[in-house]
């Protein structure tokens, strides 16, 4: 395989990468992530979440990849028209595309498969619909683990929609200037007596504050 440009965002992930051939977007998976791949694969849940239009299409492509003998799959995505980031998101599509993460961590937990992380950077838009791209989140479950990515979930989705929606302050400059989200340590104090006797922003802003702080 030649000419192919290896995204410059997709450097994380040990398990894959995305590249670019040809006008063609797609995806390496390494010896890494081969074994949680097939294995997700297996319950049918990427097969769904297709078929639900909440995860981009993919579709195994039968070539060998050139100079790199850890790659054992590579996946073929259609072309996002527009990419955009969630600091550029008004509150409504910030919104939307939590709602998203969260609809299909649940739904892969009834598949005993979780999300590995909650990077709001994980999600795009086709016209105003949310979709999920990064087809290597997703792993088998361990039974009675907790959800690793909880916190960034706060960070990149939560905290931002609080700040706007309880504090009156917009998230995008912030968020802009703090591109992995808004630590709840800086959010807690812009919060009002009267907001923190919600006890759901108890449970997820107040108290995890107060515990870093004591950290």
């Amino acid at each position: 395989m030649s000419s192919t440009v290896r995204d410059p965002a997709s450097f994380r992930d040990p398990s894959g990468f995305v590249f670019h051939e040809k006008g063609r977007v797609r995806r390496a998976v390494t010896d890494q992530g081969l074994a949680h791949a097939r294995a997700v694969r297996a319950t049918g849940l990427i097969d769904r979440l297709i078929a639900a239009g909440r995860l981009l299409p993919e579709e195994e492509v039968r070539e060998p990849f050139e100079g790199r003998e850890d790659v054992r799959m590579i996946l073929e995505h259609p072309t996002i028209p527009f990419i955009s980031y969630p600091y550029e998101w008004p509150f409504r599509l910030l919104q939307s595309a939590a709602l998203l993460h969260l609809d299909i961590q649940l739904e892969a937990l009834d598949a005993a498969v979780m999300l590995t992380d909650a990077t709001a950077y994980n999600v795009q838009f086709v016209g105003a619909q949310p979709v999920f791209i990064d087809h290597l989140s997703f792993r088998p479950y361990v039974e009675g683990e907790l959800w690793a990515g909880h916190r960034q979930f706060c960070d990149q989705f939560l905290h931002p929609l609080l700040l706007e929606s309880l504090a009156g302050v917009p998230f995008q400059s912030w968020y802009r200037g703090s591109v992995e989200g808004i630590p709840v340590q800086h959010l807690a104090p812009l919060l009002r007596v009267r907001h923190t006797l919600n006890w759901k922003v108890l449970v997820n802003v107040v108290l995890p504050a107060r515990v870093q702080r004591l950290a």
